[in-house]
């Protein structure tokens, strides 16, 4: 239930319970002192930190990152992390400061063994009664014990009754957006393309793609100083890992250098081939319906024949499927034109292996330490690439990689996805 929608349906509960909650956060946002900034101030003159490393969750932005740096002018070397970025970076600490709590962190972060001493240091909102529990012993010295429970609170009246508020976020989840791009995608469907089965991958800053369980990714590596840009399998992708994607598809890009830097004079030729065949088989499709079509085919001998790899076949990304020859004579062309039709895909192929390896190599020769130190403190980062003809790309972090399966649209297929659009 979104505010709106409770304060119609309720309005008794929301004046007693969310008002005064939305006043009390009103308050603190309002407030020109940042309790935790000066904290951290504080700990670091304290104890002479000269270089230190700030853990976030999520990246802050620059003039976040200014704010806090104002404060600490006397340290001589400050870096911020992102979560991912602090526990995958090979550098140690004097001191790292962690903005949260353990338990928003997890485990890992309280057995960080990357600074010689490890703060926590957060905002909290409880309940204003304070119980005084003997968990040490009474025999510790007078003296000997220091309480800062009351440091820094602001005592407030409370509320009477304590209400269990299950309030809808405004923001879509992530299950949501994909839920949307899909019935998106389902209004503007076109009779003449054929869907892909693939699978989600949720990505760094609330984004996420489609990727067919036949992708190639290609990978960052960023405390790698040789063969740090690497193309493997989906299969083989895992989370923390950071991947680069292109502002348009990636498959556009790999074609088009395939023609100008591979192919060259042959490319005009050789894609109309491509297309021509390709249209025979989506007119069958079209006609018979993509069930019935790969039953057909598998009775006319095809072994490979499924709706799943026919609709692969009936993409733009699929070039010369393991049965082409078989399935050209199905389509109705004769033996000379089979062969013809055959030789050009698999030199197609060819060219798009070669034109990968050419990308990889330009980006290899671009991308420099100082993206690698952009990653770790924001977990994405995007950059224009001068010897690929301005092509804009974007290196983002795997947060997590969902393996359900959705019938999506090519050119829905490595394309960023936000969960807020």
């Amino acid at each position: 239930m979104k505010l709106g929608q409770l304060k119609y349906l309720y309005p008794d509960l929301f004046t007693s319970a969310v008002v005064p909650v939305a006043k009390a956060l009103s308050q603190v946002f309002k407030t020109h002192r940042n309790y935790l900034t000066e904290e951290i101030a504080k700990m670091v003159y304290y104890h002479r930190v000269k270089e230190l490393a700030i853990v976030l969750k999520k990246a802050c932005t620059s003039h976040e990152q200014r704010a806090l740096s104002n404060q600490l002018k006397y340290v001589y070397d400050i870096t911020f992390f992102t979560e991912a970025g602090f526990r995958n970076n090979l550098e140690s600490y004097s001191h790292a400061f962690f903005i949260g709590t353990p338990a928003y962190y997890g485990d890992w972060a309280s057995n960080c063994l990357k600074a010689d001493t490890t703060y926590f240091v957060s905002y909290d909102m409880f309940t204003s009664k304070i119980v005084t529990r003997s968990v040490i012993p009474n025999q510790l010295p007078k003296g000997h014990l220091v309480s800062t429970i009351g440091k820094n609170i602001e005592y407030d009246d409370g509320l009477e009754k304590s209400f269990a508020i299950d309030i809808e976020q405004l923001q879509y989840s992530a299950k949501e957006a994909v839920q949307r791009v899909l019935a998106d995608q389902a209004e503007n469907e076109s009779s003449n393309m054929q869907s892909v089965e693939a699978s989600t991958i949720h990505l760094e800053n609330e984004r996420f793609i489609f990727v067919s369980k036949d992708s190639k990714i290609r990978t960052f590596l960023p405390n790698i100083t040789k063969d740090f840009v690497k193309q493997i399998p989906f299969q083989d992708l895992e989370e923390d890992s950071f991947i680069i994607i292109r502002n348009e598809r990636d498959s556009k890009l790999i074609a088009e250098v395939a023609d100008q830097e591979v192919l060259k004079a042959d490319a005009p030729l050789l894609r109309a081939m491509q297309v021509e065949w390709k249209q025979s088989l989506n007119k069958m499709v079209g006609e018979g319906g993509i069930t019935r079509t790969a039953l057909h085919l598998s009775r006319q001998g095809m072994t490979t024949a499924s709706p799943t790899s026919l609709r692969i076949w009936c993409g733009e990304e699929s070039i010369c499927p393991q049965e082409l020859p078989h399935l050209l004579s199905i389509l109705g062309y004769d033996k000379n034109e089979v062969e013809k039709i055959h030789l050009a895909m698999r030199k197609i192929h060819t060219a798009h292996i070669s034109a990968g390896r050419y990308i990889t190599n330009k980006l290899m020769s671009e991308l420099t330490s100082d993206i690698s130190l952009q990653l770790l403190e924001k977990g994405w980062c995007k950059f224009t690439s001068k010897q690929l003809n301005g092509a804009s790309f974007n290196i983002e972090r795997v947060v997590t990689i969902d393996h359900s399966k959705h019938s999506v649209m090519p050119y829905n297929l490595m394309k960023l996805f936000s969960f807020n659009d």
